[in-house]
């Protein structure tokens, strides 16, 4: 099961341009693994396309989580777009 959001993040890279960690309301998480990485293109006309990850980060007390995050390039902004129960 998962929720989905649309929610503003700050991604942090690392030296090899990874997601290393992201900042959703105000809390830091920390990136463990990268579980997946895609692109999805939209209609050519729009030329927006998304870069996707599934991630496992440490959330609050080191207890770990499933989300997705999401660079919509379009709008130059990163978005959090799904946390897995």
């Amino acid at each position: 099961m998962s929720k989905r959001y649309q929610e503003p993040i700050e991604l942090r890279l690392a030296a090899d341009h990874r997601p290393r960690a992201f900042v959703w309301r105000g809390r830091n998480y920390e990136i463990n693994e990268v579980l997946k990485r895609w692109t999805v293109s939209g209609d050519w006309w729009q030329q927006e396309s998304r870069r996707l990850h599934a991630v496992v980060a440490a959330k609050h007390y080191g207890e770990l989580g499933q989300y997705e995050i999401v660079y919509v390039a379009k709008q130059k902004q990163w978005f959090l777009r799904r946390v897995y129960d």
